[in-house]
């Protein structure tokens, strides 16, 4: 579903709605999302830090995508040449995990709030596509390998792979743990997105 308002454009997946509405009808259905929607609020609330901040450099916002994979701010122009841009580029980027770790300081005697936001901080830092973590790693390959295009693609192809794998590993250990079933959603939207991506 998308809303147009001015310059904006606001994207829904209808999967999203689709499972929230299932959730408010089923109450089993809901036991087994609970957390998965409040990852959601805490995803929702990173991506409104990187706008904030993009808001500060003068970034301008373009588009929000809300999916059951998260939220993401899609900006105008989002690469630059100059490494000036590039340093405001890896502000706006490192906003959102930096938000996390704030929430989790701030309800650090919440178990499940603060493991959820450490949770997102070290995952969103994690160099896999499209986490900001891939995007800071090509920014700073795109200024030490200058325009290597091919060299820096294969570098953060292997990174992220790699990266991807090890997450599969965690996500599947704690599915087994603690029978949560949030991470194992995100997992499978990482792999689906890496997949098209490749």
């Amino acid at each position: 579903m998308k809303l147009k308002i001015k310059d904006l454009i606001i994207e829904i997946e209808y999967i999203l709605l689709i499972s929230i509405v299932i959730s408010c009808i089923s109450r089993r259905v809901f036991s087994y999302l609970d957390m998965y929607y409040i990852c959601l609020l805490f995803v929702i609330f990173h991506e409104l830090s990187h706008i904030f901040i993009a808001n500060i450099v003068n970034k301008k916002l373009r588009k929000i995508k809300i999916t059951v994979g998260g939220c993401t701010a899609i900006f105008k122009n989002e690469y630059h040449q100059y490494k000036e841009k590039n340093i405001n580029e890896i502000l706006v980027l490192i906003a959102g995990p930096l938000s996390n770790g704030i929430l989790a300081l701030i309800f650090r005697n919440i178990s499940f709030v603060f493991e959820i936001n450490i949770f997102l901080m070290f995952l969103n830092l994690l160099p896999i596509y499209p986490l900001d973590g891939y995007r800071i790693t090509e920014i700073l390959l795109k200024i030490w390998l200058l325009d290597n295009y091919k060299k820096r693609k294969k570098i953060l192809n292997r990174i992220s792979i790699t990266c991807l794998l090890l997450l599969s590993i965690l996500v599947i250990l704690i599915l087994l743990i603690y029978k949560n079933i949030s991470g194992l959603m995100f997992l499978v939207y990482l792999v689906l997105i890496n997949c098209k991506y490749q």
